[in-house]
């Protein structure tokens, strides 16, 4: 492995000197392929003289070295590693020990790796979701709004003042508290614990939009009978003409599959597809899926 990580480190330069990472993604993929801090700082120190993507790469490292060695640590830890042939409820038990533990290790790593435990990184990312929600005209004074996987409440507090309400939901009980103590003063807020499993506390037809911001990969990764339980689900809860917004649809390294399989999935629960896998973001490189309630969906 060690032979080949000079590769991995030129193409994470070449993406960056093209303008296709961030250098907070990129420090975020070396510190991801070594697990090790001090490998990347020797490697970006002998490159940085030679590119103007390694030298941003220096210098965000070292402006953020604590944190790049705390994401370190949490990888090397391998708490993140999911056990094999699991069932959904397994699945679902996983996670919520994973994300228990990651909020206790970096509240701002732990709904994010590529914030490097910033909080002013992650502010930014969260500022582009809403900038591109608002842009769909998603967010406005009468809309209700279900989060999927709400983490530490950073969509909530980046949201709550433009909406009427906003329900955040997390399988992970530290999540949630973390994101109670955040959200304390909002009164439009509400934070829950969810099974993981379904929807079944929310009405039908109650939500104009449900956002699921870098979770979805952990329901696909609980098995395909949970994104299926998911989307009839979300189906149910949104109104007609609701939308649901997906960034990151998985993480198993395959676009065109990810496109395949929401497509099928729209088409399956009634949905029309209306954005597939684009990559809007200047800092972050998440993938965007948006699906839109018909208004004959669940007649």
């Amino acid at each position: 492995m060690a032979a080949m990580m000079p590769s991995r480190l030129a193409n994470v330069i070449a993406k960056c000197n093209a303008g296709e990472l961030s250098s907070a993604v990129g420090l975020m993929e070396l510190l991801i392929a070594t697990e090790d801090a001090d490998q990347v700082a020797s490697w970006l120190n002998a490159e940085q003289e030679r590119s103007a993507g390694a030298a941003a790469l220096a210098r965000l490292f070292y402006e953020n070295e604590r944190g790049c060695r705390r994401v370190a640590t949490m990888l090397r830890a391998e708490v993140d590693r999911p056990p094999q042939n699991a069932t959904v409820e397994e699945g679902v038990q996983f996670c919520r020990s994973l994300f228990d533990w990651s909020v206790s290790q970096s509240e701002e790593a732990s709904v994010a790796l590529y914030s490097l435990g910033n909080v002013e990184i992650l502010q930014a990312a969260t500022d582009e979701i809403v900038r591109l929600l608002e842009s769909w005209g998603l967010v406005h004074p009468k809309q209700d709004v279900l989060d999927l996987g709400c983490g530490t409440g950073r969509m909530e507090k980046a949201l709550a003042a433009k909406l009427a309400t906003i329900v955040g939901i997390d399988v992970s009980p530290q999540m949630v508290a973390a994101a109670l103590r955040e959200c304390a003063s909002l009164t439009n807020v509400k934070l829950l614990i969810s099974s993981g499993l379904d929807l079944a506390p929310f009405q039908s037809n109650a939500y104009g939009l449900v956002l699921s911001i870098d979770s979805f990969p952990y329901v696909v990764q609980s098995g395909w009978p949970l994104v299926e339980r998911f989307f009839d689900e979300v189906t149910r809860v949104l109104r007609p003409e609701g939308q649901f917004v997906v960034i990151n649809f998985s993480y198993r390294g395959d676009d065109c599959r990810d496109r395949d399989d929401a497509a099928a999935l729209a088409g399956h629960h009634g949905l029309n597809l209306i954005e597939a896998g684009t990559k809007p973001f200047r800092l972050w490189n998440g993938a965007v899926y948006r699906f839109v309630k018909t208004s004959r969906t669940n007649d």
